[in-house]
């Protein structure tokens, strides 16, 4: 939130304890500042580890997807939500409607 998503990404990379919620905080702040790439690389980096990405972390990373018109990923990211009953949670479906 402070913009200064360098110096936070250096703080993550740095980190030994990377959860969900660190990931989710770092998408959102690579989102805010218009750094869609960054953040779909944290996104990715977070399932190739294993981690389950929550109904926050998938309404931060849908931004990113309407941002870089990755329409198919957006609609697989849709499809996760909806198989795992996250789409009534009003942030989730805000972003939903947002990214189409």
């Amino acid at each position: 939130k402070c913009r200064d998503v360098e110096m936070s990404r250096n703080v993550f990379n740095q980190s030994t304890a990377i959860d969900v919620v660190i990931c989710t905080a770092m998408i959102s702040g690579y989102v805010l500042n218009g750094k869609n790439v960054d953040a779909l690389e944290i996104f990715r980096m977070l399932l190739l580890e294993k981690m389950t990405p929550n109904a926050v972390t998938l309404a931060s990373v849908l931004p990113a997807c309407a941002g870089l018109a990755a329409l198919i990923l957006g609609k697989e990211l849709h499809g996760n939500i909806l198989k795992n009953g996250l789409e009534e949670r009003c942030y989730v479906g805000s972003a939903i409607t947002d990214m189409y």
